[in-house]
């Protein structure tokens, strides 16, 4: 929970699935119920990990 207010309180920026926020919120309170059920049953398949890059200069 201390994660998810410091990411809100910062306006993180969307994820590899382009979800704000306040659409994650949105899409939390629609399904979470499912999705609880799914990690208790052992059968909740999260999306693939996409790896991107950043670039640092040189210091």
């Amino acid at each position: 929970m201390a994660t998810w207010q410091h990411v809100k309180r910062n306006k993180g920026a969307a994820g590899i699935d382009n979800m704000s926020i306040e659409e994650f919120n949105h899409f939390a309170k629609l399904h979470w119920l499912g999705i609880k059920q799914q990690l208790l049953n052992g059968t909740y398949q999260p999306l693939p990990v996409k790896r991107v890059m950043i670039y640092q200069s040189n210091k």
